[in-house]
């Protein structure tokens, strides 16, 4: 029905900058294996390889076969594909960018999505609440997903309700044409019963 795009520069910029902070913190170690220099060509290969889709069934998130590492085929990640139906969301909400990421150094631009859903992925080892079954971040319209996430679930459950419905009248329908049916079948051999009474009385002799 619709996609939905991620902001991938911002993205992009934002995880970089966060992901060299972390990495400068031990880059003794990190030099060794040549992280640094790979470090945003790992952001942007997943970035770029996420795509998000409000459908007839249900949410679809896909997550297209990507590089790793230091980009070689052998570190490759296969492709994704996930759907959420509708009648199995129980909660979305968007955390709009506030505050700043990793020691206070880098403000924090990017919205996200948490998705939860009936059967869920239990709680945090951490704390007593629920982990979401979806995370999007970055998204380049968070609040206009979420309306349309909503009405589309309305209406997912408004036509189970009118298809329930409707099979209950075809029952209650197909019931009462079987004791017409069977009304039917009970007049015709009332009349036969009382041919065949004629009939005797004819045949049988006067006294």
């Amino acid at each position: 029905l619709k996609v939905f795009d991620f902001e991938y520069d911002k993205i992009i910029k934002f995880k970089s900058k966060v992901a060299h902070m972390e990495l400068g913190i031990c880059l003794p170690i990190t030099a060794l294996f040549c992280l640094p220099c790979f470090v945003r060509k790992n952001v942007a290969w997943q970035a770029r390889a996420k795509h998000v889709a409000l459908t007839v069934d249900g949410i679809r998130y896909v997550e297209d076969k990507h590089k790793t590492g230091c980009g070689s085929s052998c570190t490759n990640v296969g492709k994704t594909v996930k759907t959420i139906p509708y009648s199995s969301i129980t909660d979305c909400y968007v955390v709009e960018p506030a505050g700043t990421a990793c020691c206070c150094c880098i403000r924090n631009v990017l919205a996200t999505v948490y998705i939860h859903t009936a059967s869920g992925r239990g709680t945090s080892s951490i704390s007593s609440r629920r982990l979401p079954d979806l995370v999007l971040e970055g998204l380049r319209e968070p609040l206009e997903f979420q309306r349309a996430l909503w009405a589309l679930k309305r209406e997912d459950g408004a036509g189970r309700k009118e298809k329930k419905t409707s099979l209950g009248g075809l029952s209650k329908d197909k019931q009462g044409s079987n004791t017409d049916v069977l009304q039917e079948i009970r007049d015709e051999l009332r009349s036969v019963r009382e041919m065949l009474k004629e009939r005797q009385s004819r045949r049988s002799p006067c006294v």
